[in-house]
Formats: structure tokens, C-alpha cells, sequence
């Protein structure tokens, strides 16, 4: 097998492998969240809440994830499928944008935790938290326009 091929197999079981570190960080989190439903907890303390929109941005992340898995089966593809990776970067576009409304939510409760905490550092993670997904999705939309305007062309 060619170098490409082992390249592909190599990303796609990284894919995979977040995935499943994915769902076992969100199968530790069911009795935190359990626990705060049946004390009634879940708007009283706010890391409740940072819980809840981390459930909450569980599923793009999901979507982003399949969708990079479906970019590497129509790499593989002889001819690669360009249309449906365009489209299923315009997903992860979507996705991503999602993610980063989700957690431009979560500032406002990063910052009451960090004023009771006196640790306004926490600010600056909700700032890295707000801007990666954000400059992800843009350099989606950069090289899906890179895919539009000069490969689409030369393919037809």
C-alpha cells in the first residue's frame, strides 16, 4: 500500500479514537448531572450550567467529527468526491459556529465563577474556548472556497 493510504488509515483511527474519549468524558459527567437534578442543584451553583453546555456542544462536536470521518472516505475515493467534501465542510462550518455561540453562552457564568473564586484567569479560557472553534470554522470556509474556486474548476 501506498504512503497515502496508511496516511488516511492512521487519521481516521485518530478520528476514532477522539470519539471515544469523547463519549467517556461525557459518560463521567451523567452522575454529576444526575446528582445535581435530584438535589435540585443544576441553577443554583454555576458549574451545573458549564456542565449542561458542555452536553450541549457534545453534539456538533459529534457531527464535526463524522463529517471528518466522510471527508477522508471521499479522499480515498478514486476520483475524490469533491461536491460532498464541500459539502460536509459546509457542515463542519456550521458545526463549529454552533460550538462557538455555545460558548460565547458560557462567558457570562465563567465570569461570576471567576468574581466568587477570585480567579480571573477563567476569563481567559472562556476567551480560548470562544475563539478556537471560531477560527476553526473560518479556516473551513477558507478552504472550502479554495476547493470551489480552483479545484471544482479544473475537475469539469
Amino acid at each position: 500500500m501506498n504512503h497515502f493510504v496508511w496516511q488516511v488509515r492512521f487519521l481516521r483511527l485518530i478520528v476514532f479514537c477522539i470519539i471515544f474519549g469523547l463519549f467517556g468524558l461525557a459518560g463521567l459527567g451523567i452522575p454529576l448531572v444526575w446528582h445535581g437534578v435530584k438535589e435540585h442543584l443544576l441553577l443554583e451553583r454555576p458549574g451545573y450550567s458549564v456542565l449542561l453546555t458542555a452536553y450541549l456542544v457534545f453534539i456538533p462536536t459529534l457531527l464535526i467529527l463524522f463529517h471528518a470521518l466522510r471527508i477522508l472516505r471521499y479522499i480515498s475515493m478514486t476520483p475524490p468526491a469533491f461536491p460532498l467534501i464541500t459539502a460536509s465542510i459546509q457542515s463542519m462550518k456550521l458545526s463549529f459556529y454552533i460550538v462557538t455561540i455555545l460558548t460565547t453562552c458560557l462567558f457570562p457564568v465563567f465570569f461570576y465563577i471567576g468574581q466568587v473564586d477570585d480567579a480571573p484567569g477563567l476569563i481567559v479560557i472562556v476567551i480560548v474556548l470562544i475563539l478556537a472553534p471560531l477560527t476553526l470554522g473560518t479556516l473551513l470556509a477558507c478552504i472550502q472556497q479554495l476547493l470551489l474556486r480552483y479545484v471544482l474548476p479544473l475537475e469539469s
